[in-house]
């Protein structure tokens, strides 16, 4: 499986944490999420960051630059996965059910919370390009359905627990690993 892992250039990462983090914080916010999705996703395959920043460099994975939007992303031929990074409580298990979805359906969509998309799988064969920004997930279902693709739901913490506001914030803080945790802490009181 290849993965395909969407992030933004230095200075528009994490802009909405703004009101309760510098900039310098949300960037190692970012980079720690970002190391963290990485690691996770790297234990089922390829890893590819796609990026605007030229001088990103993540442990694990092969860094592509693009000024694509996320609509417009570069996206492999074949059985894929693209997964945004603000993931901070992605687990192996969250992975393992969405590929176990592509047994049975076409494309797999992880819902997030506020109604976007999270990740996205899609077998071999299958041509399906998804949609992101504001509520993307209904709009993703709609797209599947209008191209006869069949698609599988998969509902689950670490998809749905992206970080986007500064509320958003508590669950990583209270149940993110290492460095995603300690930078919540240090901006969230608990």
């Amino acid at each position: 499986m290849r993965f395909v892992v969407p992030f933004a250039d230095r200075g528009d990462r994490k802009t909405r944490l703004s009101s309760c983090m510098d900039e310098e914080t949300r960037e190692r916010f970012a980079l720690a999420m970002l190391r963290h999705v990485v690691r996770v996703l790297s234990k089922f395959g390829e890893v590819e960051v796609v990026t605007p920043d030229s001088r990103l460099s993540v442990p694990g994975a092969k860094v592509r630059r693009s000024d694509a939007s996320l609509d417009e992303l570069p996206l492999p031929d074949g059985e894929f996965g693209l997964v945004m990074s603000d993931l901070p409580l992605l687990s192996e298990e969250d992975v393992e059910r969405a590929l176990e979805g592509l047994k049975d359906a076409d494309v797999v969509l992880c819902p997030s919370r506020r109604g976007g998309t999270s990740g996205v799988f899609v077998r071999k064969g299958v041509r399906f390009r998804p949609t992101f920004g504001g509520v993307s997930f209904p709009r993703n279902l709609r797209r599947a359905e209008e191209q006869g693709v069949e698609v599988a739901v998969v509902k689950s913490l670490g998809f749905f627990a992206d970080v986007d506001e500064p509320e958003d914030l508590l669950d990583a803080a209270l149940l993110g690993r290492k460095e995603v945790a300690r930078i919540a802490r240090s901006v969230v009181d608990v």
